[in-house]
């Protein structure tokens, strides 16, 4: 849970698609669903998450903002020294759009 909730989703192929839900499109956390982490084969994992984002439009003079929320799927394993390593995220951004 804690290598989930500590990645960098703007450093991540996953922000292209946040990026685009607006103009200035703000992370403000990625929260692993506790009962949707699984172990995979050899020592990888699977984990289902939650970003939430603050979606901002407009200028500075007159602009709104509002929060939304999006299913994420996060892919990773586990080092050598037992740490859990976030290898890839990918977010789903379909119900915005619907």
């Amino acid at each position: 849970m804690d290598a989930v909730s500590s990645i960098k989703l703007a450093e991540t192929s996953a922000w292209r698609d946040l990026k685009s839900l607006s103009p200035h499109t703000h992370i403000e956390d990625i929260e692993a669903v506790p009962e949707g982490i699984f172990a995979t084969d050899g020592n990888g994992f699977t984990a289902v998450a939650t970003v939430y984002v603050a979606l901002n439009f407009g200028g500075r003079s007159a602009s709104s903002s509002t929060s939304d929320s999006f299913p994420a799927q996060v892919q990773g394993h586990f080092d050598s020294d037992g740490n859990a390593v976030v290898d890839s995220v990918s977010v789903d951004t379909a119900s915005f759009y619907e």
